[in-house]
């Protein structure tokens, strides 16, 4: 509001003031009652108290619900109290936050039940393909649905994409194991990934030491095949074996089926990108 809420301002003024029919209001407080719409699983809770207090430190939230726990229609997720004023103006921000958080979180929870019901051990991870300047908070809200969150940021793991590879060869530089040699000489205990596309990527990454594979748009077939080869006794191979990761063409349908194949790791971008908001309104409950 970078002029001040124009609706609010003057129709909840802190200082009492007369109206033109004669009546006085100034000063109000009010209680308010945050209430999902909807089944899922509540993440933003403390980003909702944040903003409120941003608006008014005087303001007083308090929480019926942790974030991670399941709720219902109905439900009552927080209270908020105080001046009219700033709950009013703070309304819109805080269910934004708390709607998109708490989407991706009941997204990801559906997707990591689908996953357990064929395996214990399979985790299922984020991507980098989140809403900028929100990434922290939306792989907060992946967590909260009970999945793992892969690399934050470019900083915090190597991974040589399909690209890197493309312009590495067409540049001369044809060998994984120089590309993976060099990035140990410079990031000697950095997780290290390597994307593959095929077959003959994959045998050529796992002659490599690095810590996993990232499959992309494996078959399930080649899933199967990479999983055994995975775990046979190459001579030449490193005797440390690489987690193997699918990603890329997953559906809610069928990440069973991948997971059933025994991958370590599977990666979904659309835990993020394609989360619907989570129905949560704010009511007011008592004027005082």
């Amino acid at each position: 509001m970078p002029d001040g809420d124009q609706t609010t301002a003057p129709l909840f003024p802190r200082e009492e003031t007369t109206f033109s029919d004669g009546s006085k209001r100034g000063g109000l407080s009010v209680r308010a009652r945050g209430v999902a719409r909807e089944v899922g699983i509540v993440s933003g809770l403390p980003v909702v108290d944040l903003v409120f207090r941003t608006f008014d430190s005087e303001l007083e939230v308090v929480f019926n619900k942790r974030d991670g726990d399941s709720v219902g229609t109905g439900d009552v997720l927080f209270e908020v109290s105080g001046a009219a004023a700033p709950i009013l103006s703070a309304e819109r921000t805080a269910l934004n936050f708390l709607g998109r958080l708490s989407g991706i979180s009941s997204r990801a929870a559906v997707w990591v039940a689908r996953v357990r019901e064929i395996s214990d051990s399979c985790a299922l991870l984020d991507t980098r393909k989140t809403t900028p300047s929100w990434r922290r908070l939306e792989k907060y809200a992946v967590r909260a649905g009970g999945a793992t969150n892969h690399r934050g940021d470019l900083s915090s793991g190597v991974m040589i994409k399909d690209n890197h590879a493309d312009l590495l060869r067409r540049s001369g530089a044809g060998s994984v194991a120089a590309w993976v040699e060099t990035i140990r000489r410079e990031s000697r205990d950095a997780f290290l990934q390597v994307e593959v596309d095929d077959r003959e990527e994959f045998l050529a990454a796992r002659a490599c030491p690095i810590d996993s594979i990232l499959l992309d748009n494996f078959s399930i077939e080649d899933l199967e095949w990479a999983v055994s080869k995975n775990e046979e006794d190459v001579e030449g191979w490193p005797e440390k074996v690489p987690t193997l990761e699918a990603s890329g063409g997953i559906r809610l349908e069928n990440v069973g089926e991948v997971a059933a194949t025994g991958v370590d790791r599977i990666s979904v971008g659309a835990l993020t990108h394609s989360a619907r908001w989570l129905d949560v309104s704010l009511e007011t409950s008592a004027v005082e």
